[in-house]
C-alpha cells in the first residue's frame, strides 16, 4: 500500500473519530439533562416542605428559586429535544461506493462526508451545550437560594404560640 493511501486512511479514521466524539458528547449532555431534571423535580417538593412553618416573607421569596428551577427544567428539555446528528455518509451511498473501484476515491469521499457532517452538527451541538450550561447555572443559583431560605427558616423560624390550656378546678 502506498504512503499516500496510508496518509488518506489516517485522515479518514481521524475524521470518523471526530464525528464519534461529537455524537458521544451530544448524547452525554442529553443523558445528564434528564438526570438533572429528575433531581430538580424531586428537590422542589422537599424544598417546599421545609418551608411549611416559615414566615410569610420567606414563603413569598421562595417563589424565586421555584421559578428558576422551572426555567432550568425548560433549558434541559431544550437539550433533550430530539435532533438527529449527521454521522458521515449515509447507507444509501453504499451501493454507489461499491461500484467506484477506487479505494482512494472512496476514502476521500468518506473524509468529505465526515467533514460535512461535523460542520452540520456543530450548530446543533453548540445549541445543546448553550442550553445545558444555562440550565446548570440557573440550577446552581436556585439551589443556593433554596439553601439560604431553608437556613433562614431554620434559624429564624416563627415561634409557635401554644394554644391556651383550659384548666378546670375541681374541689
Amino acid at each position: 500500500m502506498s504512503e499516500e493511501i496510508r496518509h488518506i486512511e489516517f485522515i479518514a479514521n481521524k475524521s470518523k473519530d471526530f464525528i464519534e466524539k461529537q455524537i458521544s458528547s451530544y448524547r452525554q449532555k442529553q443523558s445528564n439533562s434528564g438526570t438533572i431534571m429528575a433531581i430538580i423535580s424531586l428537590f422542589i417538593p422537599f424544598f417546599l416542605g421545609g418551608l411549611d412553618d416559615a414566615y410569610l416573607i420567606v414563603k413569598i421569596i421562595s417563589i424565586v428559586p421555584i421559578g428558576l428551577f422551572v426555567y432550568a427544567i425548560f433549558s434541559f428539555i431544550e437539550v433533550l429535544k430530539s435532533r438527529p446528528l449527521d454521522q458521515g455518509f449515509h447507507t444509501k451511498k453504499f451501493q454507489e461506493l461499491v461500484n467506484w473501484n477506487d479505494y482512494k476515491k472512496v476514502l476521500l469521499y468518506e473524509i468529505g462526508a465526515n467533514h460535512s457532517s461535523f460542520n452540520d452538527n456543530t450548530l446543533k451541538v453548540d445549541n445543546a451545550n448553550d442550553s445545558f450550561n444555562k440550565g446548570i447555572k440557573v440550577t446552581t443559583i436556585a439551589v443556593l437560594l433554596s439553601i439560604g431560605l431553608l437556613l433562614t427558616n431554620k434559624f429564624f423560624k416563627p415561634k409557635k404560640i401554644d394554644d391556651p390550656i383550659k384548666v378546670q378546678i375541681i374541689k
